[in-house]
């Protein structure tokens, strides 16, 4: 069993506009499911309710973790703020940071608070199997079996077979474009990218030394400041926005991916969503329309639509779109663009708020 739970929550969600914005991101809202992501994070740790879990997160989201932790009893929570978002890098070195002042050799299990993970037990024996790899010195990920060929996601690309489901890392995968991801598909030999991870706080620490030294100096001066707000402005002012995988993950001889039990998603846009509606895993159904939320939607001669709204919708000779209001602002989109989502977001700029 893992000795500490880092929970990273600084995502901004800007595919799920108009419901998310940098304000109130999509680890902060309900997609359908009666619960915020966040909160159906933290309910699917209940099991390790003795171990210690770390909130990493912009210090913009303080109040707003206060509110939502509230409502999830039992488990032992810290909220780590972070002076400015500089990506999983650095909020992972400052966890490893934070952790080592306490526990040299933590083992430590590193989740996102925004994606939907299901069920919960399949979740848990994937971390067991995972954190019993680690002990390796690995630095282990877990991989999702694709079941599409998807351009939204991460790939990783397996090794040599080390045991059954665990492979040694081959090389990570940026997003493919549709030709490429249909060869990943094919090949059974990639997995979708989670964004988990476990590993031993030591290991980490030394693979920043090696890798990316900024981040190992981040590290051992959290560790032994005295004065570690002010100390952390200034360290954290300096650094480089970065991901966890371009700092360490692609360039390490550690690292090992763990075939994921469970059934996984980001939610990384609107389109997921309404996958996720056909599923049955989010949102009420009426004849072929999915709601994410209680509004009284009127349908004549229209199918395959997902409505989130906070007015009544009515909705005539439609097909295969999304209609969203939400937060004062409109998005209708045919399904298939969710990936274009993110240039609204561009385009209105300073009203992603």
């Amino acid at each position: 069993m893992v000795d500490r739970i880092v929970v990273l929550a600084g995502g901004s969600g800007t595919r799920l506009w108009p419901l998310s914005s940098l304000r109130h991101p999509k680890q902060f809202c309900d997609v359908g499911t009666g619960k915020t992501l966040i909160q159906l994070t933290l309910a699917r740790l209940r099991k390790y309710k003795h171990i210690p879990i770390l909130i990493v997160a912009h210090k913009r989201y303080t109040e707003l973790l206060t509110q939502q932790i509230k409502d999830v009893p039992l488990l032992s929570i810290t909220i780590l703020e972070e002076p400015e978002s500089k990506n999983t890098a650095a909020a992972i070195a400052l966890a490893v940071a934070y952790i080592m002042r306490e526990d040299k050799e933590a083992s430590i299990l590193v989740i996102s608070s925004d994606h939907l993970i299901y069920p919960t037990d399949l979740f848990i024996e994937t971390v067991e199997q995972a954190d019993g790899f680690s002990r390796t010195g690995a630095l282990v990920t877990m991989g999702i079996v694709p079941h599409r060929p998807d351009t939204g996601y991460g790939y990783i690309k397996k090794g040599a077979l080390l045991t059954q489901g665990v492979w040694q890392i081959s090389e990570f995968m940026e997003k493919p474009d549709q030709r490429t991801a249909d060869h990943y598909y094919g090949s059974k030999n990639y997995f979708w990218n989670s964004g988990m991870f476990v590993f031993y706080a030591s290991v980490m620490l030394r693979e920043f030394e090696q890798h990316i030294p900024y981040l190992a100096t981040l590290v051992r001066k959290i560790r032994e400041t005295r004065n570690f707000d002010e100390d952390l402005v200034l360290l954290y002012r300096n650094l480089k926005a970065i991901s966890i995988d371009y700092a360490v993950m692609e360039k390490s001889k550690r690292g090992v991916v763990v075939k994921a039990a469970f059934q996984w998603s980001d939610v990384g846009n609107w389109d997921e969503l309404f996958r996720l509606a056909q599923e049955g895993i989010i949102a009420d159904k009426e004849k072929d329309v999915y709601k994410l939320d209680t509004t009284s939607v009127y349908t004549k001669n229209s199918d395959r639509v997902l409505v989130h709204s906070e007015v009544p919708v009515a909705l005539i000779g439609v097909s295969d779109t999304i209609v969203v209001l939400k937060n004062g602002k409109l998005l209708v989109m045919k399904r298939g663009s969710g990936q274009e989502v993110k240039d609204i977001v561009d385009f209105f700029n300073k009203d992603y708020r």
